[in-house]
């Protein structure tokens, strides 16, 4: 018995010891008060936490370019695919759709399937969460909708113009960005 907790003891008193060791090799080892300098910082306080990890996954593309000699365009509203063919771009002759060829407002209001209803507003709006990443040209936007600082999606937009110039702005690309 004298031997099993004799083995017992320096077996726990080993562990501690390379415990200790591994912690002053990592550089984690913090003191415990009283130890060193006055109101000195451990040095896990004095480290700078490590930044979230991003990854990105492009969800939805589209080449405008692939779509100049064709009457239908693919328009992505709410995770859904519709199209925009030649009689919405003369609509825009008299007036009707202005908004196709506002960037913002097609990013506030035609992506209601990435924003989850608690992170909309009480008019189930959720334009407070999108923010102007970039402005190229008078053509070509980029927007982003920030859930949180580990979570948002950047929309590219660009115009087509038809030759008739009936210009429309389309959501070419959504890329969701997340940490892990």
């Amino acid at each position: 018995m004298k031997k099993t907790w004799c083995l017992t003891v320096m077996l726990f008193f080993g562990a501690v010891l390379i415990a200790a060791a591994c912690a002053r090799q990592d550089g984690n080892l913090q003191q415990s008060p009283g130890q060193g300098e006055a109101n000195a910082p451990s040095r896990l306080e004095s480290q700078p936490a490590n930044p979230p990890r991003m990854t990105e996954s492009v969800i939805y593309e589209l080449d405008l370019a692939k779509y100049s000699a064709i009457p239908e365009i693919p328009f992505y509203a709410d995770g859904e695919i519709t199209t925009i063919g030649t009689d919405t771009l003369k609509a825009l002759e008299g007036g009707h759709h202005p908004w196709l060829n506002h960037a913002e407002t097609i990013v506030a209001t035609k992506l209601n399937n990435l924003v989850p209803p608690e992170e909309k507003g009480a008019d189930g709006l959720y334009d407070h969460l999108v923010e102007k990443v970039s402005q190229e040209s008078p053509d070509r936007a980029t927007y982003r909708i920030r859930l949180s600082d580990r979570f948002y999606y950047d929309i590219h937009l660009d115009t087509f113009t038809d030759k008739d110039d009936h210009a429309v702005m389309f959501i070419t690309k959504i890329t969701m960005h997340y940490a892990y």
